[in-house]
């Protein structure tokens, strides 16, 4: 441990020194405090994670609350009531991610400049440009008259407890590096970080991308490279129809842009976010227990996202995580239920073109009638230099998030976060601890806003279902694809889909459900609604659990590992028909025998994984060259790997497969086999074991500060994004959880982390190697705190 401490202690001066994050002048932390051998940065090699420090006293309390922790670093918490376990939970987050509560405080309200300094400036501006802290207040503003607030409350006061008693010694080492201290935390913290995650999972769409290319391509084509979903996909519900009486007819507006948007407004962000979920009934488990499982695919990093922990009152005793910065278990099972979510890819948010009367920009047309923007002037601190001072100018729509260099193309977003939460929302993860049953799960899940989540569930008495989850905008055919004209309020929608209608399927005659961020319903749903999906993940999880057999729970344990491959199925035969093998030279030989006899599984030491991969994403950067000179000019984005396969697969002769860097006509077999070329030029100086996939993509699990050091890299593992065990090089399941619902459930989860989010703590990264071989731990659920095998215990008390 000592020589842990001093390597990453030295790492981190280096770091400092030679990117020149050590603050200089009077913000200057005193280096004899930092260095100090009991107080300073060598303080944090201690580890306190697992100390029994006693009674602690907090305020709000009605009653002693008991925490005894595991050998993990788990905490398992006993309360008479559930805002006592709330009050706890806030509690033992603090005491192991007080870091991480003060960074994604910071993150999610536009402050990370005033401790970062000027590197972070542009991401305080989108932050609150997009109107992630105007969000916050108006859900606040609505949440304090609400039942559920108290939860809020005593989750507040469970932090405080703790960082109110911070001495200098105990601040995070990200804190004494940097020159500040943890700050009290208050409830708008906690729905800042709510607007936080919603705008992470679910803010990003094409608006601006479709608008550009309907202009420069025109319908047909845009039409014929992007369809709106993939035809092969298998929704998640089916089948449901809602009485024609009860469907709600939505206004027509739809008076889109017609010309392009000629500034880059940001940078695509990374493919990559989803989840998996399935159950399956007592008739498909072989012990006639109903199983359930769920993987979150965020991105990873140190410490997780997830913090886990048991909590126990007379009411309910249930296990799990929950993000940190939010109260309540957000995937997790008790005696009676298993649940968790998965990414809807609803869109909840459109871009409006603002058309301005004044050169100023105070004022705008709608509806015929001049308006008068709300100019509301924010201020972002920035460590070590003067105030960055912005105008945010918000309108009818919400704020202009995208103001352009010549005024005519400003945009205005609407985003439905933006109204407040509207409902008791903090309550849907808090009341769900304690569900037993479907009418418990829906009567949570109602309390939910957004982003659009699949809640998905299993109960003990053989209930299993899928909910789309959320508010979903009701809108006219075509709605929201595009950045639409902001001088007409009928463009925008006026009404929510009922949540009574939204997609749901319970206990269907196949035995089982599943989610994979897929289309959520088929034509039978009568509702228009896009947004972004899966392709490939769904028909792989659906070719297993459709197999007629039994499963257990270590067969669900396997199939979140399982790292098959439907894309490869789809495309790798025509691929190989495209080469002439005959006059293959020896080396390309070699490869083109991988790629035969390869069985579609993405293995750490698979060779044919990686030649495919970069074969097939030569072929697409081929194919869509002319989108590459295009996006040089404008923001747009690609055709799906989805379309591009139907392409090569059958429709070889289309415009689109000719390259246009050179003069001949190329078609699907011409363009396929320059790719190859290039892939095996590529690889002509690399040798056959740097060719495994596992070292050929390792993974990493980056620091949340991206402090170096602090991270660990070189991750070698199974599974690629489109796998069901979906690993990319920064993003992977962050949370692996299987469940069978019997008399006495049985948990197993892992996340790649630690409880602790001390970097010198042996808890910071105990999950990382397990998860990476597919492994768990179990879950139980402690009836009493003398059942925990223990390693320290505190007591609360008021």
């Amino acid at each position: 441990m000592i020589k842990t401490t001093v390597l990453l202690l030295i790492n981190i001066a280096l770091w400092l020194l030679l990117s020149g994050h050590l603050p200089v002048g009077p913000d200057m932390p005193a280096l004899g405090e930092i260095l100090h051998p009991y107080r300073g940065l060598w303080a944090n090699g201690v580890d306190k994670n697992q100390d029994s420090p006693g009674d602690i006293k907090i305020k709000g309390l009605e009653g002693e609350v008991k925490v005894v922790y595991d050998e993990r670093g788990v905490p398992h918490i006993y309360a008479q009531n559930t805002r006592d376990a709330i009050c706890a939970m806030g509690y033992v987050e603090a005491r192991d991610r007080a870091f991480q509560l003060e960074f994604t405080s910071r993150a999610s309200s536009g402050r990370l400049s005033e401790v970062v300094g000027p590197a972070t400036i542009e991401f305080d501006r989108s932050t609150l440009r997009n109107g992630m802290v105007h969000a916050a207040e108006a859900s606040l503003q609505l949440a304090q008259d609400l039942p559920g607030y108290t939860y809020i409350e005593a989750y507040t006061e469970g932090i405080n407890a703790y960082i109110d008693q911070l001495s200098y010694a105990d601040q995070p080492i990200e804190c004494k590096l940097l020159g500040f201290d943890v700050e009290p935390w208050q409830p708008i913290k906690t729905l800042n970080v709510t607007a936080y995650m919603s705008d992470y999972l679910n803010h990003y769409y094409d608006d601006i991308e479709n608008t550009n290319l309907v202009a420069v391509l025109g319908e047909e084509v845009y039409n014929d490279l992007y369809p709106p979903s993939n035809p092969l996909i298998h929704p998640i519900t089916y089948g449901q129809e809602i009485a024609a009486d009860a469907l709600l007819v939505p206004q027509v507006g739809n008076d889109r842009v017609l010309d392009s948007l000629p500034d880059a407004y940001y940078e695509e962000p990374e493919e990559g976010l989803g989840s998996n979920a399935w159950a399956v009934n007592a008739a498909l488990s072989a012990t006639g227990k109903p199983l359930y499982a769920t993987d979150p695919h965020l991105q990873l990093s140190l410490p997780s996202i997830w913090y886990e922990v048991q909590l126990h009152t007379p009411e309910f005793s249930c296990h799990g995580v929950k993000v940190v910065g939010i109260p309540g278990i957000m995937m997790g099972f008790n005696e009676h239920m298993a649940w968790g979510e998965t990414n809807v890819g609803h869109d909840q948010t459109d871009l409006y073109q603002i058309k301005w009367i004044d050169k100023a920009r105070t004022r705008y047309m709608l509806d015929g009638k001049a308006m008068d923007a709300e100019l509301k002037v924010e201020r972002i601190k920035v460590k070590g230099q003067a105030d960055v001072v912005d105008t945010i100018r918000y309108t009818y729509w919400g704020p202009v998030t995208y103001e352009s260099n010549d005024g005519q193309h400003d945009l205005a977003q609407r985003w439905i976060a933006h109204d407040g939460a509207g409902r008791d929302e903090i309550r849907a993860f808090v009341d769900m601890m304690a569900a037993t049953g479907f009418g418990d799960y829906i009567a949570a899940s109602n309390h939910y806003v957004g982003p659009p989540q699949n809640f998905n569930m299993a109960t003990r008495d053989d209930t299993i279902a899928i909910r789309v989850n959320g508010d979903l905008p009701l809108r006219s055919q075509g709605d929201g694809l595009f950045v639409e004209a902001g001088d007409d309020s009928r463009n925008g929608w006026q009404q929510l889909i009922p949540r009574e209608q939204n997609p749901l399927i319970v206990n269907p005659p196949s035995g089982y459900v599943s989610s994979s961020n897929q289309r959520s319903a088929d034509a039978a749903y009568p509702y228009y609604y896009h947004g972004k999906f899966s392709d490939y993940r769904n028909r792989a999880i659906d070719t297993v659990l459709g197999q007629d057999k039994q499963f257990t729970i270590d067969d669900l344990k396997a199939l979140h590992f399982d790292s098959y491959s439907i894309e490869a199925v789809d495309i790798l035969p025509t691929m190989l028909a495209a080469i002439d093998t005959q006059s293959a030279a020896s080396g390309e030989g070699v490869l083109l025998t991988e790629l035969a006899e390869w069985d579609y599984r993405y293995m750490a030491q698979s060779v044919a994984a990686t030649v495919f991969d970069e074969w097939l994403s030569a072929t697409y950067r081929l194919m869509w060259d002319e989108m590459r000179d295009l996006r040089k000019r404008m923001d747009i984005r690609y055709p799906e790997m989805y379309r591009t396969i139907d392409i090569l697969k059958n429709n070889p002769d289309h415009p689109f497969t000719d390259i246009r860097q050179t003069s001949a006509i190329e078609d699907a077999t011409a363009l396929i086999d320059t790719a190859w070329r290039q892939v095996v030029n590529d690889f002509a100086d690399r040798t056959y074991d740097d060719l495994r996939w596992g070292k050929h993509r390792p993974m990493t699990i980056r620091h949340l500060a991206r402090v170096p050091g602090m991270a660990v890299d070189s991750i070698m593992t199974d599974g690629c994004t489109t796998c069901i065990n979906a690993n990319g090089r920064i993003k992977g399941p962050s949370w692996r959880m299987v469940v069978e619902l019997g008399e006495q459930p049985q948990g197993f989860g892992i996340f790649p982390g630690g409880q602790s989010g001390n970097p010198l703590s042996p808890l910071y990264a105990t999950g990382v190697d397990r998860w990476a071989r597919g492994e768990y731990y179990e879950l139980p659920l402690y009836a009493l705190p003398a059942d925990v095998p223990a390693t320290a215990s505190l007591t609360l008390s008021k």
